[in-house]
C-alpha cells in the first residue's frame, strides 16, 4: 500500500489518508538528455486523496469554504513509502486542486528539484563574503596572488584612468573565486556537496567573478597596535559511527587571557571590550586519521561568520579575518571534523582528529578598509549561478542516498564512458520495446554568452549533431555571464580586458557604477609588472601576476572538452524502451550514474528515466555505440 506522511510546521508528522487502491506511479528522471537545464528530477503523477479530517487538517482546511490556507503555495516535506518500505524520505508534496467537496488532486516530488526549492529566488547579494574584507596594501595585494580561495586581485582595466607604464593598484578590484561562491551558496543554505570534477578539473579553481559594482577606494594611514595573544585548549575528538553523520562540530575553548583591556576570555570564548575594527591571525595546528577532513569556523555571537575549507595543507596553517567589533561581542573558534569519502562506508567510519588555534589580535584605525559584501551587489540568482556551472563543465547533479542534505555532482563524459562500473540488468529484462531515433536537440546547438551591443558573438559555441531529419538550430543554453570588452590600456604586451565599476567624471571625480556580471578566467604571467598604491614608490613583481582573461571560455572549447561523448551519443542517437522486474528496493538502491548493461543486445545503455507502476516497471535507455579509448 502506499502511504504519504507529512511533516507538519511544528515538525510532527501526519500521514495522510489514501483511497485503497491508490498507487503513486514514481517517475524517475535523471540523465535527461533532451534538456540539460532541467536535468535530474523524481516526481509523481498527479493522484486523488480523499478530502477526510486528517488530510483537511494537513492542508489547513484549503477547498472548504472561506478558508486562507497558504499550504497550495508552501513547500510540504514529505515521506514516500510503500508498506514499511521508505522510497524516499525527503520529498515534498504539492496541493494541485481541489476539484469538488470530497477530494484533493496531489503531486509528490524527490530528488534535485529540491535543490531549486531551497534557493528559491535567493540571489548571490545575499550571500555573506565578510570574511574575506580586507585592508587594502601593496602586501594585501600581492599576497593575494597566492589564493586559492576567497579573493584575489587578477589585473583589469576597472574604469579609472590609469598609466600604460604601471598599475595602481587602487585602480584595480578584488574577484571572488567561483570555487568560494560555490561553496558559499552550499554552505549558507545547510547543504553539501562532494564530487572528483571539484578536486581533479584544471579549470574550475581558475574561475573568478569579478565585482559587479565599484566602491570607494580612499587612501587612509593605517594604525596597527598588537592587543596580545590566546591559544586554544587541545580539541582532540576520536570516534567510530556505524550510523551516518554528517558533520562533528566542537568549540575550541581558551583559558589563558593574554590580551590587554580590549578583550578578555571567559568560558572558553573570546570577549569583546572594544568597538571598532580588528585582524585576527589564527594559527591552527592540527592531525587527521586521513578519512577526516578537518576546518575551522569562526562564529560571532552564536552566528558564523566564516567558514573555511577543508585544510588541506600541511599543519601549520595561518590564515587572517579583519572584522568590523562591538564591546559585548563573543567571538568563538570551532572545529569542524568531516568524512571525506562521498560515500558511507558499509561497516562504519572512524573519525578522528586533534587540533589548537593560536588567536593574535589586533586593532585596526584607519587605512583602505575593503568590505567585499559592497562589492557583490549582483542580483544573479544562486540557482542560475548553479545551473550555469552544470552546463559549463557537463556535470549531472544527484541526492546522496544517505545524506539528503548531500549533493553528488559527476560528468556525463565520466558516466558515458564508465562501462567497468555498468549494471547488469540482463536478468531484470522482461521485454524490448520500440526504438526512437529523434533528439530533442537540433543539427546545430548553440551555448551563448551575453555581449554588450553590437559585439560580434565570438565565444558561443555550437554543438553539431549528424542527423538531417532534426530542425536546422536552436539555443541550448545561454549563460547569465557578458562577455567584456578589450580594454584600450596595454600592460606590457597585454592588452586588457574592461570592467567598467568606475566613471571618470569631467570635474575629475570618480563614480561608482554597475556592470553587468561576469565569469573570467586567471591566467597567471611572469613577465613582470610594476605596482604603485596612491601613485607612491614602486614595486617590481617577477613572480606569477594573475591577468583577467577569457582563455578556454569559449563554448566551442567547452563543447570539446566536456561534452564530446554526448555529441557522439546524439550523433547515433537510439532511445529504447524496455519493461523490467525491478523491485521497489532495486528503486531504493538505483543508481542512475551508472551506465546499464544488456547481454541480449551486447549493448551499454545510460538510463534516461525509470517508469514505476503497479506490477510493472519500463525503463527509457539511450543506447551508447562509442566509448572513449
Amino acid at each position: 500500500m502506499d502511504r504519504i506522511i507529512i511533516q507538519r510546521d511544528d515538525n510532527s508528522l501526519l500521514e495522510l489518508d489514501m483511497y485503497p487502491k491508490t498507487s503513486v506511479n514514481l517517475n524517475v528522471q535523471v540523465n535527461t538528455i533532451g534538456d540539460l537545464g532541467t536535468r535530474n528530477s523524481s516526481f509523481s503523477n498527479t493522484f486523488i486523496i480523499p478530502k477526510t479530517p486528517t488530510n483537511m487538517l494537513a492542508f489547513d482546511y484549503a477547498g472548504v469554504s472561506g478558508n486562507i490556507s497558504r499550504k497550495p503555495y508552501q513547500v510540504i516535506r514529505c515521506s514516500y513509502l510503500i508498506d514499511t518500505f521508505n522510497v524516499f524520505r525527503n520529498g515534498y508534496i504539492k496541493l494541485i486542486e481541489s476539484p469538488n467537496d470530497k477530494e484533493y488532486r496531489v503531486a509528490v516530488f524527490d530528488g534535485i528539484l529540491d535543490l531549486g526549492v531551497i534557493l528559491g529566488e535567493k540571489r548571490i547579494n545575499e550571500l555573506d563574503f565578510s570574511q574575506f574584507d580586507h585592508l587594502l596594501s601593496m602586501q594585501s595585494f600581492i599576497d593575494s596572488f597566492q589564493n586559492t580561495e576567497g579573493y584575489i586581485y587578477g589585473v583589469a582595466e576597472f574604469g579609472k584612468t590609469v598609466n600604460n607604464s604601471y598599475i595602481s593598484i587602487d585602480k584595480q578590484a578584488p574577484s571572488l573565486f567561483a570555487k568560494t561562491i560555490w561553496d558559499k551558496i552550499f554552505n549558507e543554505n545547510g547543504l553539501t556537496y562532494t564530487g572528483v570534477f571539484f578536486e581533479e578539473d584544471a579549470e574550475w579553481p581558475l574561475l573568478v567573478m569579478p565585482p559587479t559594482k565599484g566602491i570607494d577606494v580612499v587612501q587612509s594611514g593605517l594604525t596597527e597596535t598588537n592587543i596580545g595573544t590566546s591559544t586554544s585548549q587541545l580539541l582532540d575528538e576520536s570516534e567510530f559511527y556505524t550510523e551516518y553523520f554528517g558533520e562533528d562540530r566542537d568549540p575550541f575553548v581558551f583559558n589563558n587571557d593574554g590580551f590587554g583591556p580590549e578583550f578578555s576570555v571567559s568560558g572558553g570564548n573570546i570577549i569583546s571590550n572594544y568597538d571598532g575594527t580588528i585582524r585576527i591571525n589564527f594559527t591552527t595546528t592540527y592531525t587527521t586519521n586521513g578519512s577526516t577532513a578537518f576546518r575551522v569556523r569562526i562564529k560571532i555571537n552564536g552566528e558564523d561568520r566564516a567558514l573555511y575549507t577543508p585544510y588541506l595543507s600541511p599543519s601549520p596553517v595561518t590564515r587572517e579575518i579583519i572584522l568590523d567589533i562591538s564591546s559585548g561581542d563573543i567571538i568563538q573558534f570551532e572545529g569542524s571534523g568531516e568524512r571525506t569519502a562521498s560515500t558511507w562506508p558499509p561497516d562504519g567510519f572512524s573519525f578522528s582528529y586533534d587540533a589548537t588555534v593560536a588567536v593574535n589580535i589586533s586593532t585596526i584605525t584607519g587605512g583602505v578598509y575593503i568590505p567585499m559584501n559592497d562589492y557583490v551587489v549582483t542580483d544573479l540568482k544562486q540557482i542560475d549561478f548553479v545551473k550555469d556551472i552544470l552546463q559549463r563543465f557537463g556535470l549531472i547533479m544527484t541526492r546522496d542516498a544517505i545524506d539528503p542534505q548531500n549533493y553528488i555532482f559527476t560528468r556525463i563524459q565520466d558516466v558515458l564512458n564508465d562501462r567497468e562500473n555498468a549494471q547488469d540488468w540482463s536478468s531484470k529484462l522482461i521485454n524490448i520495446g520500440k526504438e526512437k531515433y529523434r533528439s530533442n536537440y537540433a543539427q546545430e546547438n548553440t551555448m551563448a554568452y551575453k555581449y554588450t551591443a553590437d559585439a560580434i558573438p565570438v565565444y558561443d559555441g555550437i554543438m553539431t549533431v549528424d542527423d538531417k531529419n532534426l530542425s536546422p538550430s536552436k539555443i541550448l543554453w545561454t549563460s547569465p555571464y557578458q562577455i567584456p570588452e578589450l580594454s584600450t590600456i596595454n600592460w606590457g604586451i597585454f592588452q586588457h580586458l574592461n570592467i567598467p565599476i568606475w566613471r571618470e567624471l569631467e570635474n575629475g571625480n570618480i563614480e561608482n557604477v554597475e556592470t553587468e556580471v561576469k565569469l573570467m578566467r586567471l591566467v597567471y604571467n611572469t613577465s613582470g609588472f610594476t605596482f604603485r598604491l596612491f601613485e607612491q614608490g614602486s614595486t617590481n613583481v617577477s613572480d606569477p601576476v594573475p591577468l583577467l582573461r577569457l582563455n578556454n571560455m569559449t563554448y566551442t572549447s567547452i563543447i570539446g572538452r566536456y561534452y564530446q561523448s554526448l555529441n557522439d551519443l546524439l550523433d547515433n542517437y537510439k532511445e529504447v524502451d524496455v519493461e523490467v522486474n525491478l523491485s521497489i528496493t532495486d528503486y531504493g538502491g538505483l543508481d542512475l550514474t551508472r551506465l546499464v548493461y544488456l547481454k541480449q543486445t551486447g549493448r551499454f545503455y545510460l538510463i534516461d528515466s525509470v517508469r514505476i507502476r503497479p506490477n510493472k516497471t519500463t525503463a527509457k535507455l539511450l543506447e551508447i555505440t562509442n566509448f572513449d579509448s
